[in-house]
C-alpha cells in the first residue's frame, strides 16, 4: 500500500514538473497579475459565499434553539 502511495506521488510530481517546464508560453507581467487577481477573485468569491452559507445555517439553527428556550422558560416561569 505505501509503495503504491510512493508511486502516485512520484507520478503526480512528474506531472506537475513536466508542466511547468512548459517554455512554449510566455507572458509579461501584467498579464500574470491580471491572471492572479482572476483566480484570486473567483476563489474569494468562492469562499465567501460559502461562509456565508455556513453562517446563515448557523444562525437559523441556533434562532431556533434559542426560541424554544425562551418559550420553555416563560412556560416554566408561569
Amino acid at each position: 500500500m505505501k509503495q503504491l502511495i510512493a508511486l502516485a506521488v512520484v507520478c503526480c510530481y512528474l506531472t506537475v514538473m513536466g508542466a511547468c517546464n512548459n517554455t512554449g508560453i510566455s507572458l509579461d507581467p501584467s498579464q500574470i497579475k491580471m491572471k492572479a487577481d482572476s483566480i484570486v477573485q473567483v476563489q474569494s468569491t468562492a469562499i465567501r459565499d460559502s461562509v456565508n452559507a455556513a453562517c446563515q445555517e448557523r444562525i437559523q439553527t441556533q434562532l431556533v434553539a434559542k426560541a424554544d428556550s425562551i418559550v420553555k422558560a416563560k412556560g416554566t416561569g408561569q
